[in-house]
């Protein structure tokens, strides 16, 4: 079962840090990007931010997908047993009889079944929704940060470029 309580911390430092940035945000401080994020777009969808600004929560969205990655692989890799660790490798005969061979490293173990990739797969979905769980409890600040602190930035913006073009 997930430990949401473990998370919940390392969330809620993640998000203070991202508020406290906040008001200092300005768009000539973000880098051009030369693709699209792969990360943003989902945590925006699930929150329902789909209209929300990507460059002001990009930092927010990458601090909190590290941390499910980190609970990922906690919580998926094998125990650490040293560089000595083997795993039997076993190989089956045309008429299931089995027997086992040389022991290997397990780094150079055959990989799981389908079966065992599908569960990490379902293991990283339920900590990507606990994540967005916990920022969905943030949902009404994050909105209002944003309306605070980058709302006026952009509007400034824009009513500069307005202005130099009328000016012209």
């Amino acid at each position: 079962m997930i430990d949401q309580e473990r998370m919940s911390p390392d969330i809620d430092i993640a998000f203070s840090h991202w508020l406290s940035l906040l008001p200092s945000w300005r768009l000539s401080s973000v880098a051009p990007r030369r693709s699209s994020c792969v990360r943003c777009p989902s945590y925006l969808a699930a929150l329902g931010l789909d209209g929300m600004m990507h460059e002001p929560v990009h930092s927010l969205f990458c601090a909190v997908h590290a941390i499910v990655e980190d609970r990922f692989a906690e919580e998926s890799a094998p125990a650490d047993f040293e560089d000595d660790w083997r795993v039997p490798v076993r190989s089956a005969y045309s008429d299931d009889t089995q027997f086992e061979t040389m022991p290997v490293l397990a780094a150079h173990a055959p990989r799981g079944d389908l079966q065992d990739e599908l569960a990490l797969s379902r293991r990283r979905a339920m900590l990507f929704d606990c994540a967005v769980a916990e920022l969905a409890l943030r949902r009404g600040t994050m909105l209002e940060a944003v309306l605070a602190f980058v709302e006026p930035t952009v509007q400034r913006m824009a009513d500069q470029l307005i202005a130099e073009i009328c000016e012209q």
